[in-house]
């Protein structure tokens, strides 16, 4: 039978709508025009001086929302089999989930962000080939 820590419970919620909160918040300092009109989403993301902040702040957001999922098998203190086995199993998938948030956040916040950078400040000899190098970093963000 599974007993409910509401301590372990609480903290879970907690952690779950934090997470998503600040998340939210975070989000509303993401620079953002028309996402597929690339010279003015490329410009602005160049021009953004707090870009890569933003997307470190969005992957603490989420690692604190996966912080309160992966408290949930503590606070139901699950021991029959199958509820054992759907915790770790969940525990796996939120550990996953932040690994791959966190390259979809460096690709994003980092490498956007340089690549963007070097297509703006470029001479107009390498323009083209810089922003077809932006393009490419979009399309693996996209990916």
């Amino acid at each position: 039978m599974a007993m409910t820590d509401r301590t372990s419970l609480w903290m879970s919620a907690v952690l779950l709508f934090a997470g998503q909160v600040v998340y939210i918040l975070v989000t509303q300092f993401h620079a953002g025009v028309q996402a597929n009109d690339h010279p003015a989403i490329f410009a602005a993301y160049a021009a953004s001086g707090i870009w890569k902040t933003v997307h470190v702040g969005q992957f603490v957001c989420a690692a604190i929302l996966l912080m309160g999922l992966l408290a949930l098998p503590f606070a139901v203190n699950a021991d029959a089999g199958r509820a054992r086995w759907a915790g770790r199993f969940g525990a796996v998938s939120a550990v996953v989930a932040l690994a791959l948030y966190g390259v979809l956040q460096a690709v994003d916040g980092v490498g956007n962000k340089e690549v963007d950078d070097a297509w703006v400040n470029a001479p107009n000899g390498e323009k083209m080939a810089r922003f077809a190098s932006a393009e490419a970093m979009r399309w693996l963000e996209w990916g």
